[in-house]
């Protein structure tokens, strides 16, 4: 793998490829090689190309480049993955259990809900930035981080009631009109 930049460009594929080499096998600790995940294929900057067969849970799985970050996030239904773009055998499963994911790129962070109410902030070394534990009962759903604000849907209680919160990509603390915004 070129030691410049690695991964430059990727995309998710309907399953594992009938033909060619076997696919890198990414998994959250239990391996399970045999079962099929999310899959993806990606291009070094060498023009070299594999397929990536990632350990799934449930979900939507989706793909995040971080502004100025040297490593991709896979999001492998649930299952989340920092994944060096130089160097991807040195992944780091990073959870499961992600239901929602944003990139807020003002502050260069990445916000992940999980199931069960947390809310996780990382920087683009891949360090945490900030935690909110318990932030909904259960789900969350991400709608956008404008101006420096988080707009999530919380599941506020065990009714299934949702309402709208604001929050700061800074710290995520609640913002005072958090519960009488639009």
């Amino acid at each position: 793998m070129s030691a410049s930049g690695g991964i430059v460009r990727w995309e998710i594929l309907k399953g594992l490829p009938a033909e060619g080499p076997v696919p890198k096998y990414f998994h959250m600790g239990h391996p399970t090689p045999w079962a099929e995940g999310f899959v993806l294929r990606f291009w070094n900057d060498d023009g070299t190309e594999w397929v990536g067969n990632f350990q799934a849970q449930w979900g939507e799985g989706s793909v995040f480049d971080l502004p100025g970050s040297t490593f991709l996030v896979v999001i492998a239904y649930g299952a989340c993955y920092l994944l060096p773009k130089s160097d991807p055998e040195r992944y780091i499963c990073q959870g499961s259990g992600v239901s929602s994911a944003l990139v807020c790129d003002e502050y260069r962070i990445l916000i992940l809900a999980h199931q069960g109410g947390d809310l996780v902030a990382y920087e683009p070394s891949g360090t945490k930035a900030w935690v909110r534990d318990g932030l909904a009962v259960d789900g969350i759903r991400l709608q956008s981080c404008i101006n420096g604000i988080i707009t999530a849907d919380i599941e506020y209680d065990y009714d299934g009631s949702w309402r709208t919160v604001r929050i700061k990509a800074t710290d995520g603390t609640d913002l005072q009109d958090g519960a009488h915004g639009h």
